[in-house]
């Protein structure tokens, strides 16, 4: 069974603010500690915050890696995934793959399973590699930022801002 669900104008406009969370949240999430690689823990309260941002970090990650991959032929296919919000709704072609898939599965483990193939806790391995991962998703959401800002259909309220939002994002391009 074919999903045929197809966003209103009023819808897009509204889910933007939705959308400059999960942008904005990456970048803030990103910016903290920045000289320190993402921060590693240094005793056990730090070590419960510092893998509380990690996991926020990677959470943003995945939620942005299915709006800018996601095709709506994808969507379609998924009832689950009726009204996933995709880039392709606002004209934004999907890229895919945004990011290796090694980083990919390793996100979606880390998040969402409990699978035998996690390194060990101790294991310096468990290390991300942040520079294959957040450039590319900043990069990107740069671009929809863009494209976003020439259209008018989507002409936003003042409380969502962009232009600081894409500064930020610029940051974490290296």
């Amino acid at each position: 069974m074919r999903n045929t669900f197809e966003p209103s104008e009023q819808q897009k406009r509204t889910v933007l603010e939705h959308i400059h969370h999960e942008m904005q949240q990456l970048a803030w999430l990103c910016q903290i500690d920045r000289g320190n690689n993402i921060g590693t823990p240094k005793a056990q309260p730090d070590a419960a915050l510092w893998n509380a941002r990690i996991e926020a970090i990677l959470l943003h990650v995945r939620t942005l890696l299915d709006f800018f991959e996601c095709s709506q032929r994808k969507r379609a296919s998924y009832p689950y995934h009726a009204d996933d919000v995709i880039s392709e709704d606002f004209g934004f072609d999907h890229v895919t793959p945004l990011i290796e898939n090694q980083w990919r599965d390793r996100i979606n483990k880390a998040l969402t399973h409990l699978t035998y193939s996690h390194p060990p806790l101790a294991d310096l391995n468990r290390e991300w590699d942040w520079s294959k991962i957040v450039p590319p998703i900043a990069r990107q959401c740069c671009r929809f930022i863009e494209h976003i800002e020439k259209d008018p259909r989507y002409v936003l309220e003042p409380a969502i801002q962009w232009g600081g939002l894409k500064q930020a994002l610029r940051g974490l391009i290296v």
